[in-house]
């Protein structure tokens, strides 16, 4: 007979022991706050503690104890990449994976910051969904799959001129965007005032 018990709060186990041991018996909890028991052994887990489950022989009166202890209900969050398919977690890519109690959240330094060459991380997203997005304000109540967003990587100057500045911006692939959108002959005076920066 096991003589430890680890059981999560609201859950139920039961206590199993060889025939040969003690052939009927009555039990009894030290902390019925904890953890109640059944007439049958089932044992019920009400709050987090800790908890003695005394089995007790009806003729011989010999006895064997179980230690019960009472844990939170965890739940599993997963950070996967944005190739995440919920009908093929198998090919998706994870992340990492992080436990929290229920009814919590994941810490700021607990949620990954995955990096790549030509993109940044945007944010994270429940189920890739963009409408539902994941920080560490999010409670948790049950296990989830959340979804790295990305967006590209570009680099930007901002040039002052008259009669207002405007910001050039280079992408990945070399494309140039100039905002707001000016005519060559408008430029009286430029200088630059921010080299290229990576964001």
């Amino acid at each position: 007979m096991d003589t430890t018990m680890s059981i999560q709060i609201n859950d139920t186990d039961t206590i199993t022991f060889e025939e040969t041991d003690i052939e009927s018996v009555t039990y009894l909890s030290s902390n019925t706050n904890v953890a109640t028991v059944d007439i049958d052994g089932t044992v019920h887990a009400l709050m987090v503690g800790s908890a003695t489950i005394t089995l007790t022989g009806d003729l011989s009166g010999d006895t064997r104890t179980v230690t019960v202890t009472v844990t939170q209900i965890m739940r599993t969050v997963k950070f996967y990449d944005a190739d995440y398919n919920p009908n093929d977690l198998e090919h998706s890519t994870l992340i990492d994976t992080v436990s929290v109690v229920s009814g919590g959240s994941v810490a700021a330094n607990d949620i990954p910051t995955p990096t790549n060459a030509n993109y940044v991380l945007s944010a994270w997203y429940i189920d890739g969904n963009s409408s539902t997005p994941f920080t560490s304000a999010t409670t948790v109540t049950g296990d989830i799959n959340v979804v790295a967003s990305w967006k590209e990587k570009v680099s930007y100057a901002t040039l002052t001129t008259s009669p207002s500045p405007f910001e050039l911006t280079v992408g990945n692939t070399g494309q140039i965007t100039l905002s707001p959108t000016v005519q060559g002959d408008e430029i009286e005076d430029y200088t630059f005032t921010s080299g290229n920066t990576n964001y």
